[in-house]
């Protein structure tokens, strides 16, 4: 949750094409932005647990946290961002997300099998 309101958050609002930008929100401090920060907190959590499925026994307990926080503070945000805040690319183009299934299970299952392909069998 640390690394999600410190790093996360922020690169995912702000207004840059790929992340974070002049408007970013790190440090949520204005009581509007408390819904949605804790909506894609779940989000980012949802994408990294989908990962602990297809690596569970085979990845050692601090290196899955290390990707963890990895995950939810820089390559989730990214990929939020891109589709679905203002400014993003996705978002520019028309993208539309149907609860979260493109860029939370997508991003999650391609981490899964990029996980399971570095540890092998």
């Amino acid at each position: 949750c640390l690394t999600w309101y410190f790093i996360g958050y922020g690169l995912f609002q702000g207004d840059g094409v790929v992340a974070g930008g002049d408007s970013s929100k790190f440090l949520v401090s204005d009581f509007l932005f408390y819904g949605n920060f804790v909506q894609q907190f779940g989000f980012a959590i949802t994408s990294v647990t989908i990962v602990s499925g297809a690596v569970c026994s085979r990845i050692k307990f601090g290196r899955y946290v290390t990707f963890s926080v990895l995950q939810i503070g820089v390559i989730y945000p990214i990929a939020a961002h891109v589709a679905w805040a203002d400014g993003g690319f996705l978002y520019d183009q028309g993208f539309v997300d149907f609860a979260g299934s493109g860029v939370v299970h997508g991003l999650g299952g391609t981490s899964a099998i990029i996980a399971a392909w570095i540890l092998g069998p």
